[in-house]
């Protein structure tokens, strides 16, 4: 195939013409802007791909990578689908699926007077924040309380203790415990604990935050494994977001290039809380928003936002969530999307159909030369807010030539009718976002940004 834009970049200009601005969004949101910026608490985050993270493999291939992407969020969706609908779940008994392997983003702090520094990975869908404690053999920077003089256990009487939803007390000691099971069998138990956190700034250096609570893990198993725990980012009384002030922001850059390195976590009143804001509702630890309607281009999709609207049993909804890097909506709306692709597509590429997964999009090509002019899909949230996924957003590579449609359908089932479909924007849609929660207000913001802005 020789290097000349695709057809569709020159017969659609009027199409390109009103996608949605990156920088001029619709009037009907209200855009925040801060004057005054109090220090940033901000912690390097660090995508499995990176060369820059230590989960990175070198030998790893573009249909390994694919494999890892599909399976993990295949397993996110299963475990948060069954975490909403089941009494099991209700009580927070099981957090989010966890691929103890590697993760999506890994959040770098130290913990611990003298500071030792930790690696965990991010999730929106876990609220308590643990690190393995002495067990980690082969760690390299293991934590061990008794190493550190500003550790200490958390008392059974304590009421962040009350808080946890799976807890007992150690009489002799009179410990709070506690332990979590994870969708995939995977558990760890062990102390609820406070010490200090050290983060970095962009223009201080470092801030310590004295205090944290977290859980100083003794019976996990991630041992010789390059990440020490989750760093969870839901709202508890345990929550380091809560601690400071019910806010946080992540901002993602391009999950394509290996040695970007501008991914930032900011947490507390330093988060960047600016963009477009959208509500969300917290239900069972998750995140939830209202999708209105979709486009591609300018062409508005026929999309029912009843579908995208939680049950009162408290089914279907859709979450914005940072453990699944793809996207899922309903079976009725991805074959509205599906279609309208195709209309674009079929007749400048060649599609490649695998017989195991009929119903993906996937073509012969670069995504890079052949999309060349190729209409963003814009997601519309309440109240005015835009997600826009470009190109790069949209698709990933399934072998070295070959590109998939990074949204894939959730299928109903005479059990499960479209309504009580749960739907999930993945991570890979937040690309070149910083996404902020303010828990407080119950407000997302969405900025269109480089993350290296972030370091001015």
């Amino acid at each position: 195939m020789d290097s000349t834009p695709p057809p569709f970049a020159v017969l659609f200009p009027l199409l390109l013409l009103t996608l949605p601005n990156f920088l001029a969004l619709p009037n009907s949101a209200t855009r925040i802007a801060s004057t005054m910026k109090p220090r940033r608490l901000h912690a390097k985050l660090f995508h499995y791909n990176s060369i820059f993270s230590p989960t990175y493999n070198p030998s790893d291939t573009v249909v390994d990578h694919a494999t890892y992407m599909v399976q993990n969020s295949a397993a996110r969706l299963a475990y948060l689908r069954s975490k909403v609908r089941t009494s099991l779940a209700s009580s927070n008994d099981v957090q989010a699926h966890l691929d103890i392997d590697r993760g999506i983003f890994l959040v770098k702090f130290s913990l611990g007077q003298p500071p030792v520094p930790q690696l965990a990975v991010m999730d929106t869908g876990s609220t308590l924040l643990w690190v393995e404690c002495k067990r980690c053999m082969g760690t390299k920077d293991c934590f061990d309380p008794s190493k550190s003089s500003s550790y200490a256990a958390t008392s059974c009487e304590d009421a962040k203790c009350d808080s946890l939803p799976r807890k007992s007390c150690d009489t002799d000691s009179n410990q709070c415990k506690f332990s979590i099971a994870y969708e995939n069998h995977f558990s760890t138990g062990g102390v609820l604990s406070t010490d200090q956190f050290t983060f970095e700034t962009f223009d201080e250096g470092s801030v310590v935050v004295p205090n944290v609570s977290f859980g100083c893990s003794t019976t996990g198993g991630l041992s010789g494994r390059k990440f020490n725990g989750i760093f969870g980012l839901g709202d508890s009384p345990t929550s380091l977001v809560t601690k400071l002030g019910n806010k946080f922001s992540y901002c993602i850059g391009n999950m394509n290039d290996p040695e970007y390195s501008y991914n930032r976590l900011v947490i507390g009143d330093g988060a960047d809380i600016e963009g477009y804001s959208t509500p969300f509702e917290m239900y069972k630890g998750l995140y939830y928003v209202t999708l209105e309607g979709a486009s591609l281009g300018d062409i508005r999709l026929h999309f029912d936002p009843n579908v995208f609207k939680r049950t009162l049993h408290g089914s279907g909804g859709m979450i914005i969530d940072s453990g699944a890097e793809l996207s899922y909506i309903p079976e009725t709306e991805y074959s509205e999307l599906y279609s309208n692709i195709r209309l674009l597509l079929d007749p400048f590429l060649q599609r490649v159909i695998y017989k195991t997964e009929r119903w993906s999009l996937c073509y012969n090509g670069s995504v890079s030369r052949d999309l060349v002019g190729f209409p963003a899909v814009t997601f519309h949230l309440a109240e005015g807010a835009d997600l826009v996924l470009d190109t790069g957003s949209l698709f990933y590579y399934k072998e070295p030539q070959v590109f998939c449609l990074a949204i894939h359908p959730v299928r109903s089932f005479e059990d499960i009718p479209e309504p009580d479909i749960l739907s999930i924007i993945g991570i890979r849609a937040q690309q070149n976002y910083n996404v902020a929660y303010d828990l407080t207000n119950q407000t997302l913001y969405l900025q269109r940004m480089d993350c290296q802005l972030l370091d001015d």
